[in-house]
């Protein structure tokens, strides 16, 4: 367990990093910066952390680990596609991600961050495509689908492109409709 002292300074270090990449962008933050706004001593953050990617890293592990694996988004991909499921999944989805909405803005519009987000999808294809037969047809359907979802979400994310109702409705009839002609293959 993780000394309290130690969580709120890592808290304030991380909250500091995305409040000067949100001004400044990725590669125009230091960590001298990240430790002034953090009012921390640079050595502190050197305590914790080895670089500002690493800082970065920690953010989007956190936020992957806390929200996205309990989602559970692969029993929704395993048997027979049902619709309920999948409506379900992305109304919690969405509700976590406009609970936090400024963290991912930042992540999708900075293009220096875009290779840590790429990381994450990566990590929700494999465990969709553990749960079905490893063919390169499932293979190219799991890419199809979580691409078009990621998409999806990243425009209403950065635009505030509709409702999140109506995104919801998009996604779930777009993934349901691709899950039963792309991954019947089990």
């Amino acid at each position: 367990m993780e000394d309290l002292r130690v969580r709120r300074t890592k808290q304030s270090i991380e909250t500091a990093m995305m409040d000067l990449i949100e001004l400044k962008g990725f590669n125009k933050v230091r960590l001298v910066d990240v430790a002034q706004k953090a009012m921390v001593n640079r050595n502190t953050i050197y305590l914790h952390y080895q670089s500002k990617e690493e800082i970065v890293m920690s953010i989007i592990n956190r936020s992957f680990s806390e929200n996205f694996i309990a989602l559970d988004a692969a029993r929704v991909f395993s048997g027979r596609p049902n619709k309920q499921k999948l409506r379900k999944l992305f109304d919690k989805m969405l509700n976590i991600l406009e609970s936090n909405m400024d963290l991912y803005r930042i992540f999708l519009i900075d293009s220096n961050l875009a290779g840590y987000l790429s990381d994450s999808i990566d990590k929700v294809k494999d465990l969709v495509y553990k749960t079905l037969k490893q063919t390169n047809r499932n293979r190219l359907g799991v890419e199809y689908i979580v691409n078009g979802v990621y998409g999806t979400i990243a425009r209403w994310i950065i635009y505030a492109t509709g409702k999140k109702e109506d995104v919801i409705n998009i996604l779930t009839d777009f993934t349901y409709l691709n899950i039963r002609h792309l991954l019947l293959t089990r």
